[in-house]
């Protein structure tokens, strides 16, 4: 499985919205899996917690995870 920096995730995870291209567009430019761009646009989505902070949902499941 390749492994791909956190800078260059978060790169791609940005075009998405602010530049208003598809998940599938992506991967034929960066050669990226439409699945795994897919799953980290998924895990940057925003949860608010019942304090009131947001944090990612993958810093949610991490968190919950460290709860049980």
């Amino acid at each position: 499985m390749k492994r791909y920096q956190d800078d260059f995730k978060a790169s791609i995870v940005k075009m998405h919205p602010e530049e208003k291209r598809s998940i599938r567009s992506l991967p034929e430019e960066y050669g990226v899996s439409p699945a795994a761009i897919h799953n980290w646009v998924k895990g940057a989505k925003s949860v608010e917690l019942e304090d009131g902070t947001e944090v990612t949902s993958k810093e949610f499941k991490q968190l919950q995870k460290e709860n049980k």
